[in-house]
């Protein structure tokens, strides 16, 4: 009786690991795909620079799409805004403050 063949080193299409975002094949080990850079699985946001490239890459697939850009000044704007606030009633508080 014949054992069947252990050898693990041949992979198959079908056990290739591709990319989430552009579907090209990625060695296991890598965290981020060196072809479009989309984050690879959760430990890639794990240090403090991976969080920020994730981030990067995000905003730019966003960046890239017909509304993107709408979008992300949207976003920049409601952050803005309560700063922006804050700020001029602060400085109104001053000055009638010191009348």
């Amino acid at each position: 009786m014949d054992a069947p063949s252990q050898n693990t080193d041949v992979r198959t299409a079908a056990e290739e690991t591709l990319c989430p975002s552009c579907f090209k094949p990625i060695d296991e080990s890598f965290h981020f795909c060196p072809h479009c850079s989309a984050p690879i699985g959760a430990t890639s946001t794990l240090s403090p620079l991976g969080r920020i490239w994730a981030a990067s890459f995000f905003l730019r697939k966003l960046y890239q799409r017909p509304w993107g850009k709408v979008i992300i000044w949207g976003y920049l704007a409601s952050l803005l805004l309560p700063i922006l606030l804050a700020l001029i009633s602060t400085i109104f508080s001053l000055f009638l403050g010191s009348m």
